[in-house]
C-alpha cells in the first residue's frame, strides 16, 4: 500500500515535503521517512505526540508538532503529499477537505487509508455471543459525564456512540468518501483495496479493541468488564478468533494549474 501511494505522488519521492494528519504512535509513518520525504506531523495527543518523537528521534526528516489540525496554523500550498490514517475521520468534514486543499501545492496527492474488520461466517457462533455483550452494555456507553464529544463531527459521533461490532463491508462509504472528495476539488480520485486475514487469541484480540476510538473513550470500569467478558467468550469458544481486515486506500489530487 505504501508504494502504491509513493508511486502515484510520482517517480522521486526524495525531498517531498509530506504532512501526517494524527501520527499516533507512528504506525504509517515509517515508510514515508525511508523514502526520504520531508515529514511534520500533526498529533492533537501530547502523550503519543511524545512517544512519536522518540520512537523516530534517528530521523532528521521528522518534526512532530502537538497541535490540533483544524486550527492550527499551517504553510498554505506547501506539501506534496498529505496523508492520514484513522484521524481524518474525527474531523469535521467541511474543515478537514477545504485545509488540505489549501495546504497541498498544485497537482500535490491527498492519501487516507484505514483497516476494516469484518467477521468470518466460521466463528459465527463466537460473534453472536459477543453481539450480546455489546448489547449488555450498550446503555453504558458513555454514561460517564467527563467525557466529552465536542470535537467529533455529528456524522462520526453518531458512529461512536453506536458501540457496534464489526459487520460485513459495504460499498456505501467508499463512494461517500469519493463524493467528497470530487465536491471538494479533488481529481485522479482512486480507490484500492487490500485484503488479509487477522488471527488473535483472547489477550490479543482484547488488545486490539482497546486499541479502537469507541473503546478508549468508555468509563474505565465499563471497559475492565466489557474486556473481561469478551475475553471469556474467545476462551469458551476454543481461544481462537479470526477477522478480515480490509485495508483501504483513498488517493486523489488537487487539480495542477
Amino acid at each position: 500500500m505504501f508504494a502504491d501511494i509513493l508511486q502515484f505522488c510520482g517517480p522521486d519521492n526524495k525531498g517531498q515535503q509530506a504532512l501526517e494528519i494524527g501520527i499516533g504512535t507512528g504506525q504509517a509513518t515509517r515508510p514515508f521517512l525511508q523514502a526520504s520525504c520531508r515529514v511534520t506531523a500533526v498529533e492533537l495527543g501530547a502523550h503519543m505526540a511524545a512517544v512519536a518523537r522518540k520512537k523516530y528521534a534517528a530521523y532528521p526528516n521528522l518534526q512532530v508538532l502537538q497541535a490540533d489540525f483544524e486550527t492550527v496554523d499551517l504553510p498554505l500550498g506547501r506539501y506534496d503529499l498529505i496523508y492520514s490514517a484513522s484521524a481524518f475521520q474525527w474531523i469535521d468534514p467541511e474543515i478537514g477537505f477545504p485545509k488540505v486543499y489549501a495546504l497541498l501545492r498544485a497537482g500535490g496527492v491527498f492519501a487516507r487509508f484505514g483497516h476494516a474488520l469484518y467477521r468470518l461466517p466460521q466463528y459465527a457462533p463466537l460473534t453472536a455471543a459477543m453481539d450480546a455483550v455489546y448489547e449488555k452494555y450498550r446503555p453504558q456507553f458513555y454514561a460517564d459525564p467527563k467525557i466529552s464529544l465536542d470535537k467529533v463531527h455529528p456524522q462520526y459521533r453518531q458512529v461512536l456512540t453506536s458501540l457496534q461490532p464489526p459487520v460485513p463491508d459495504q460499498k456505501s462509504p467508499a463512494i461517500s468518501f469519493a463524493d467528497q472528495l470530487a465536491a471538494h476539488g479533488f481529481t485522479s480520485i482512486t480507490y484500492k483495496t487490500y485484503q488479509q486475514v487477522l488471527k488473535y487469541d483472547a489477550d490479543s484480540y482484547v488488545a486490539l479493541l482497546a486499541t479502537n476510538c469507541d473503546q478508549l473513550s468508555l468509563p474505565a470500569k465499563t471497559k475492565q468488564a466489557f474486556a473481561a467478558e469478551i475475553r471469556d467468550i474467545i476462551q469458551r469458544h476454543g481461544g481462537r478468533y479470526a477477522l478480515s481486515d480490509t485495508i483501504k486506500l483513498y488517493l486523489a489530487k488537487k487539480p495542477s494549474r
